[in-house]
C-alpha cells in the first residue's frame, strides 16, 4: 500500500482544541505571530468553518508558509472561501499539493 501522504508535499492542520485553534505543518506548529506580521484580521487567533476574521487569517497563515507573502496576499481572501470557511467539525487538513494546484488554476483563469 503507497503511502498517499508522501506524495501530496506538506501536510497543513488546523485543529481546534478546548481553547483555541492550533496550526501545524508536517507536526510542526505555525505561530499566529508570521501571518499578523502581513495582516492583523484577528489577534486571537485563528479559526475555520466560517467566512470571519479568524479564518481570514488561518487562510493567510497557511499559504504564506506554502506558498510566500506575494501569492499569500494575493489569494488568502478566495482561499478562505473555496478551504477554510467551508470545513466543519474540530480538524482541517489541507496538502501543499492541493494549495499550489488550486493557486496555479486560480492564475490560469485570472490570465484568461
Amino acid at each position: 500500500m503507497t503511502d498517499l501522504s508522501s506524495t501530496r508535499g506538506k501536510r497543513y492542520r488546523a485543529y481546534r482544541g478546548e481553547e483555541y485553534v492550533t496550526l501545524s505543518c508536517d507536526g510542526q506548529l505555525i505561530p499566529l505571530s508570521e501571518s499578523l506580521k502581513l495582516r492583523n484580521h484577528s489577534p486571537t487567533g485563528f479559526e475555520f468553518g466560517y467566512g470571519g476574521s479568524g479564518p481570514s487569517q488561518l487562510a493567510l497563515a497557511i499559504l504564506l508558509d506554502c506558498v510566500g507573502e506575494k501569492l499569500a496576499l494575493g489569494f488568502y481572501q478566495d482561499f478562505k472561501f473555496q478551504f477554510v470557511s467551508t470545513e466543519q467539525g474540530d480538524e482541517l487538513v489541507i496538502y501543499e499539493d492541493e494549495i499550489k494546484a488550486w493557486i496555479q488554476e486560480r492564475q490560469r483563469v485570472m490570465a484568461g
